[in-house]
């Protein structure tokens, strides 16, 4: 529903997220607007070096800690971005929608 710009300090370039989706929801006469994203769980947790030092694990574990630190710098763009017109940012994972 949304771009926001966001700069990831892995390349030191601005990139563009888009949120997954936004909403609005009413309750007790209140109306709390939030923009979402959805996730896996093990998205978002810090990943842990590969106890083999193979050349795929090695790769992997690069790759995973690349995404890691993608999403952290989505993320803090994007509650800073939702805060600025008064919404939530929120982060949905399989847990979280049980």
């Amino acid at each position: 529903p949304v771009e926001i710009k966001y700069w990831f300090s892995m390349d030191n370039k601005e990139h563009t997220y888009h949120p997954d989706f936004y909403m609005k929801v009413e309750a007790n006469g209140k109306t709390v607007e939030y923009l979402v994203e959805i996730k896996p769980e093990s998205h978002l947790t810090k990943p842990t070096p590969p106890t083999k030092h193979s050349k795929k694990a090695l790769e992997n574990y690069k790759y995973i800690a690349e995404q890691y630190v993608k999403n952290r710098d989505k993320y803090v763009a994007a509650k800073a971005w939702a805060e600025n017109r008064g919404w939530k940012f929120i982060v949905l994972t399989e847990k979280s929608l049980k």
